[in-house]
């Protein structure tokens, strides 16, 4: 019984986090501003926050909202945003050494930082996992893996 309690409570705390992030992402996608007094909201937990949008993809959203604003966990906030251009920047140094060895062979990338700058006209606005390029013959994709698998060599 006492478990029940516990898990309904923590079942509705989860759902409430969520949907103040559903709420901060609409307000980005509107182009409305986040009110001070939800900032100044003393029940939100800013660090379950920051992790569920880590996890959910939407940091940078998160960010975005938050940058001009005064708030306890910023710090950590901007952390983590800092992180994510970073890891951001890397892959376009990457991905500009793997296009200009490919020698203006047929291509075309669909994903990641290029969708970013793409539909939103900023390439750090969107968190990504993978770079994906379509390439026109298999000599190509063997010339990408290898120049990925050099580049993944080197890195550990």
């Amino acid at each position: 019984m006492v478990i029940d309690i516990f898990m309904r409570k923590k079942a509705d705390y989860i759902l409430n986090l969520e949907q103040l992030l559903i709420d901060i992402c609409i307000s980005y996608c509107i182009g409305k501003e986040i009110d001070d007094q939800f900032i100044k909201d003393e029940s939100i937990n800013w660090m379950d926050l920051i992790q569920l949008a880590s996890t959910q993809k939407v940091l940078p959203i998160v960010y975005k909202m938050l940058e001009n604003k005064k708030f306890k966990y910023k710090v950590v906030l901007k952390y983590f945003w800092d992180i994510h251009v970073k890891r951001i920047r890397g892959a376009i140094v990457q991905a500009k050494e793997l296009i200009s060895s490919m020698e203006n062979k047929n291509y075309c990338i669909s994903k990641g930082f290029i969708l970013s700058q793409l539909l939103y006209d900023d390439v750090y606005i969107r968190m990504f996992g993978d770079l994906d390029i379509h390439v026109s013959s298999k000599e190509m994709m063997w010339h990408c893996l290898n120049c990925v698998q050099f580049k993944m060599s080197v890195l550990l």
